[in-house]
């Protein structure tokens, strides 16, 4: 038998857990070996407007992107206390550029997208569920994705090892 006397039994029972979660998780049709990420949709702006579909305006210095005339409206009624006289005339986002830039309120119209993005890494399901639920406010929308780690023998490799774990390694103490 190998000599592991430089591990704990805490880091045995550990790696025991960890393999047999390794073998029993279902990893959703995903070749093995598989690993966990965060997908999230993450707004980027600042596309020409004529090369996008999807166009908002980025109002006021802080440029607050707004999606509809009507969130628009109701976001400079918010910061200025315009009547809702003034703001009934404003029917789509030219009026409301015209509006802004008369009133001298910064206003641009750009075009937008969602970019996924993935975010950290875990090896089990079990260990993706539990850092959401205890971070949950870190993130808007997270949908957990299985990955496959494609031609990685090195993850591939270390997996193998920690499975073995399960049932077959006993401390020394």
């Amino acid at each position: 038998m190998p000599n592991i006397d430089f591990l704990t039994d805490e880091d045995i029972q550990f790696l025991k857990e960890l393999a047999r979660e390794l073998k029993t998780q279902d990893t959703l049709a995903t070749a093995k070996p598989v690993f966990w990420q965060i997908e999230e949709k993450d707004l980027v702006v600042g596309f020409d407007n004529y090369h996008s579909d999807d166009i908002c305006l980025l109002l006021g210095y802080n440029y607050t992107p707004v999606f509809s005339v009507k969130e628009a409206v109701n976001t400079l009624k918010d910061w200025y206390d315009y009547s809702d006289e003034e703001m009934n005339t404003l029917t789509d986002f030219d009026d409301i550029e015209e509006f802004c830039e008369k009133r001298g309120i910064q206003c641009t119209k750009t075009g937008y997208s969602y970019q996924k993005t993935y975010k950290n890494a875990f090896l089990t399901r079990k260990a993706i569920e539990e850092h959401i639920k205890q971070n949950h406010y870190h993130y808007k929308k997270p949908v957990r994705y299985c990955r496959h780690a494609f031609r990685n023998p090195e993850l591939k490799r270390l997996l193998q090892i920690v499975e073995k774990f399960d049932g077959q390694v006993s401390s020394g103490a």
